[in-house]
């Protein structure tokens, strides 16, 4: 800020730090459409999870490829 009058003008700074607050930690809310049947099962899973979202694993838990999409599908081949 500087002000000035008619003897002359003066300054003087302020260094002003704002931080933000981190987002909020994201809510889990996840279904999966056919949970039981004989193999080959195909599932569809609805992922309706809020908050700050960076990235998802969906682990099948039968070896296969880990996915990363919203809403996968998946087909389980064995039984188990």
């Amino acid at each position: 800020m500087t002000v000035t009058g008619s003897g002359g003008s003066n300054s003087k700074s302020l260094a002003i730090h704002a931080t933000a607050p981190p987002p909020p930690a994201p809510t889990a809310d996840f279904t999966a459409n056919t949970t039981s049947g004989q193999a080959p099962l195909a599932v569809q899973f609805t992922d309706r999870s809020s908050g700050s979202i960076t990235s998802r694993d969906w682990d099948f838990g039968d070896g296969s490829s880990h996915s990363s999409t919203q809403s996968p599908s998946h087909t389980y081949n064995n039984a188990g």
